[in-house]
């Protein structure tokens, strides 16, 4: 907050924060809005030959990439994954704890490593990619998701309309500034 007490200028990453910034400091500033910009031609790298891709051929890939938590729908998602078998569920993101640590491990990585041995055939911990070497999953994916309860920009959603894979979210918060029922699937978030 002082920061922006002390600025002549504040650039966010949606209308959403631009708003929460005016209504939670009550200070007059000039507000400039720059979204977090996904280039493209950064997600024409094929995928189609990844043999995580051979692995699951008869089921579509719904693939979530994001943090691990509770504010990105994360629980929902394993909820979907216990009530129909008809998609392979590609989890990609950082696990609050890493595997290696199954012992003492945090609930979020004990239940999806439950899940992962429930359903073999339908469940895979990718694990944390940085920068492109996210892209070749997002280029086998046939679905993505993106759950959110709450949300100040949603790059997550950029990365997917890039890749030109179909996304089903919530789009909410910074997402409203440019996810709508033309471009997803939006669905309610769970309060």
């Amino acid at each position: 907050g002082n920061g922006l007490l002390q600025s002549d200028a504040v650039i966010v990453c949606s209308n959403q924060m631009k708003d929460y910034a005016r209504f939670s400091f009550d200070v007059s500033r000039k507000y400039f809005v720059i979204p977090n910009a996904v280039p493209e031609e950064f997600f024409k790298i094929a995928g189609k030959d990844l043999e995580l891709r051979d692995t699951f051929p008869d089921k579509k890939l719904v693939l979530y990439s994001g943090r691990i938590s509770k504010q990105k729908g994360i629980e929902e998602i394993m909820e979907a994954i216990k009530l129909t078998d008809e998609f392979c569920f590609l989890i990609m993101g950082r696990l609050p704890t890493p595997i290696e640590q199954e012992k003492d491990a945090h609930p979020y990585t004990k239940k999806f490593l439950e899940l992962e041995k429930r359903f073999p055939d339908r469940v895979k911990l990718i694990g944390h990619k940085e920068g492109i070497e996210r892209l070749p999953y997002y280029s086998i994916a046939d679905i993505g998701i993106a759950p959110s309860l709450c949300e100040p920009f949603g790059i997550v959603a950029l990365e997917f309309f890039a890749s030109k894979v179909p996304l089903v979210t919530t789009g909410v918060d910074g997402m409203k500034d440019f996810v709508n029922e033309f471009n997803a699937t939006l669905i309610e978030p769970t309060p």
